[in-house]
């Protein structure tokens, strides 16, 4: 009975990390190189441990000393490195999370990468479950910050059909109030063009993970380094045609405050879109 409820626990975090994986990497391949890893372990595991033999009193579950056999369970060295393991199944996926994270905010680095969405691999999908956590968004004072979008499926699409590369900013300024403000800056290059495209406007919470953003102001910088901080213009009127509200509402997957990082849907084309806090509100983008 002690033996099989040594392999039991052991076996606990590398089913759960093995399982994780799995739903990360759909190849059939996969899943047998993760279930022979699996195998290996517990094998290791107890060859590690001396091949130790049990003894009569502690295949019954008691430990004995030399004057009688005592009536409470005494946990052996196994079940103190098997408890230990556990603890380990939880501060693994956290550990992978955070380097996801990272990885992540390196594909954001202002001065290094230039267009996120159009240089960003199909493995930074892969990194963006990773750090999808199920942490709802919060209160909108924890969200300030400038926030560059570091992985957009939908962007490199619009952009491949247009030979157009997007770069796009979050400006969410510092409030305490149920609806800060917020103001997009797209950065665009094309062969004959060049410029930012912007709007202003508020964000809000309408579940614990769920925001509404609601652009009221747009406008256009051709060919100029950095971007208005606010404007209007005869695109202004325009843009707000094709403004709807119903398709700004957007379920917050992840939200990593320390990290800096946060994963949301963008419901009307079914795509995870992330994006990484590069510097605090009122910082400049990238320039042009």
């Amino acid at each position: 009975m002690g033996l099989a409820v040594a392999v039991a626990v052991a076996a606990t975090p590398i089913l759960v990390l093995q399982m994780q994986l799995i739903q990360l990497l759909k190849s059939p391949v996969t899943v047998a190189v993760l279930a022979v890893f699996h195998d290996l372990m517990i094998v290791l595991y107890f060859v590690l441990m001396g091949g130790e033999t049990f003894s009569e009193a502690q295949v019954i579950g008691y430990a004995v000393d030399d004057s009688e056999l005592y009536r409470w369970p005494q946990p052996s060295r196994r079940a103190w490195l098997a408890l230990v393991a556990v603890a380990a199944g939880g501060w693994v996926p956290r550990r992978v999370a955070r380097a996801a994270a990272k990885r992540l905010k390196e594909n954001s680095d202002l001065w290094k990468v230039s267009y996120p969405a159009f240089e960003a691999g199909d493995e930074v999908l892969q990194e963006v479950q990773l750090v999808t956590t199920g942490v709802p968004a919060g209160p909108p004072a924890q969200w300030a910050g400038l926030w560059r979008v570091s992985y957009a499926p939908h962007i490199r699409t619009l952009g491949s059909l247009g030979f157009t590369k997007f770069d796009v900013y979050y400006d969410i300024a510092p409030s305490a109030a149920a609806s800060p403000e917020i103001s997009s800056f797209v950065r665009f290059e094309g062969p004959f063009w060049r410029g930012w495209l912007n709007s202003s406007g508020t964000i809000s919470t309408l579940s614990e993970d769920e925001v509404q953003v609601d652009f009221q102001n747009f406008w256009v910088d051709w060919d100029s380094e950095q971007p208005r901080r606010s404007g209007s213009d005869f695109f202004s009127e325009i843009a707000k045609k094709f403004f709807f509200l119903e398709l700004s509402r957007f379920p917050v997957l992840s939200l990593d405050t320390s990290e800096g990082t946060t994963v949301f849907r963008f419901p009307a084309l079914g795509v995870q879109i992330a994006a990484c806090r590069v510097g605090p509100s009122g910082s400049d983008p990238r320039p042009l």
